[in-house]
């Protein structure tokens, strides 16, 4: 596997396999099987995965959290190191040198609901960092986890704008046992916190069955609002939308998306379901 700190030592690697097929799996470290599987996935697709490693300091809205967000980058190496081509682990300077002009892109309604509505700025600093990784490396393939799926829509309008040649590929949720996604956040929830966690993916399948026997959409909302209350895990929303467009949706139709992102003590966890297929 290759080790490339800079865009340069990136540009030499991929000038000596541009004949290959590319595959790039984006992500902030901490990594966990969600992030193998993607990566694995990427690997049975494509000829040559690159998969980045760097905490992107612009889409972080609240200082603390960047502060919080862990990081292993030697034991990340470890991990990828069996499917991985080439990590990219660049600084930040090497990032966004001070000469850096942040783009701006127009996204729509898609970075005004849910995430974009509750974490300002995020989106755009999401679509910096991967814009800039998609220019870099300009892969054939970029895969991205269902987990994010709002942050997997925004990122799928951008690319078909700025680079329609690049297939963006969705790659399933990884759950742990309690039924609890995967994520880097994780490693932050004590034990007791990681248990009580498994609330939000019940109270999902438990609006699918809801809206599956007939519950109206005000009905599911509200169950799953007293839920959250009764267990005194603070939610900071739960919406039923549009599975394409993300817009809520006040009557159930098809293709439709639970949404969810609470507060397990200090920690902000999210996750979503389809509802009706």
């Amino acid at each position: 596997m290759f080790l490339a700190k800079t865009k340069e030592d990136l540009q030499q690697v991929l000038n000596s396999n541009k004949d290959k097929r590319i595959g790039l799996v984006p992500t902030m470290g901490a990594l966990h099987e969600g992030h193998l599987s993607l990566i694995q996935k990427a690997k049975a697709e494509t000829d040559f995965v690159v998969v980045s490693i760097f905490v992107n300091p612009k889409q972080f809205n609240d200082p603390k959290d960047l502060e919080n967000y862990p990081s292993d980058l030697e034991g990340d190496l470890k991990k990828i190191q069996e499917f991985a081509d080439c990590a990219f682990c660049p600084d930040i300077n090497n990032v966004y040198p001070d000469d850096f002009k942040e783009k701006y892109f127009e996204l729509d309604h898609l970075e005004e609901v849910m995430e974009g509505k509750h974490r300002k700025g995020h989106f755009q600093g999401v679509c910096n960092i991967v814009y800039i990784l998609l220019d870099l490396v300009q892969p054939d393939k970029a895969y991205f986890g269902i987990k994010d799926y709002q942050q997997l829509a925004i990122i799928k309008h951008m690319s078909k704008v700025n680079f329609p040649q690049i297939e963006i590929v969705p790659c399933d949720i990884i759950r742990e046992e309690n039924g609890l996604a995967k994520s880097s956040r994780n490693l932050n929830l004590s034990r007791d916190e990681f248990e009580k966690a498994s609330i939000i993916y019940k109270n999902l399948l438990e609006a699918r069955e809801m809206i599956r026997s007939n519950k109206s959409i005000d009905q599911v909302k509200e169950i799953v609002q007293n839920n959250f209350q009764q267990e005194n895990i603070q939610l900071e929303y739960f919406e039923i939308t549009d599975s394409e467009t993300l817009l809520p949706v006040d009557q159930k139709k098809s293709k439709s998306r639970g949404f969810i992102a609470a507060y397990v003590g200090n920690v902000r966890l999210i996750d979503n379901l389809e509802l009706i297929e």
